[in-house]
């Protein structure tokens, strides 16, 4: 009986330990992936906030109160920042005035941007939008759009200066070649209707406009 009592308990004592154990691997992990969450959303926010900083500041340049002189800042800040897929300045109701690169201005169709309601909101509030995923009028593949107003000296509204990101390059933030060996997780992005603007090992659920939500 004593031998049984002593076998016993060596079994109950190993299997808490078992649970006990893959508790503690389960709150690692998934303290772990807390952690790679909290570091890829900074990485996404500060590739966004990068890109709207720029738009922002470069709005409050005088050469933006002309078309030839907004396509000039446009084509330094392509040349030089690689956030943005193309540069486009609009009246306030969302009529097209430039879009750089000028290629991509010569295949539009037409001026009246469909997604004007997003810069309807900027005329609205006078402030600094981040569009949702929409199919771009003039790449015709899904993008986001950047857009902040573009004020006179005496504080008029001319217009709205816009910028579409670069969502592969977001896609790519933080982004490793996947190991047979190695288990790993993986991020994505998804606007405030769920639809995917960003994923670490599957970019082309952006081209398809994935829906998560």
């Amino acid at each position: 009986s004593r031998r049984k009592f002593i076998v016993s308990s060596a079994v109950a004592g190993s299997g808490l330990s078992i649970v006990i154990g893959r508790h503690v691997l389960r709150q690692a992990a998934l303290d772990e992936s807390v952690h790679r969450v909290g570091i890829y959303a900074s990485a996404v926010m500060s590739y966004v906030e990068s890109a709207r900083w720029l738009l922002t500041t470069t709005a409050e340049l005088p050469q933006l109160r002309t078309v030839a002189g907004s396509r000039e800042v446009a084509a330094l800040v392509l040349a030089h920042a690689g956030v943005f897929e193309y540069l486009m300045l609009l009246t306030p109701d969302g009529t097209l005035t430039m879009l750089e690169p000028r290629a991509l201005e010569q295949g539009l169709s037409h001026r009246d941007l469909p997604f004007n309601a997003r810069f309807g909101e900027v005329r609205r509030t006078n402030r600094t939008i981040v569009s949702d995923l929409h199919i771009s009028a003039a790449t015709q593949r899904p993008t986001v759009v950047i857009a902040t107003p573009v004020h006179a000296a005496d504080g008029r509204m001319l217009g709205v200066w816009a910028g579409a990101l670069k969502l592969g390059e977001i896609s790519e933030i933080g982004s490793v070649a996947s190991s047979r060996s190695v288990p790993r997780g993986w991020g994505y992005v998804t606007d405030r209707h769920g639809l995917i603007i960003a994923h670490q090992t599957r970019p082309h659920f952006v081209e398809n406009q994935t829906d998560f939500s």
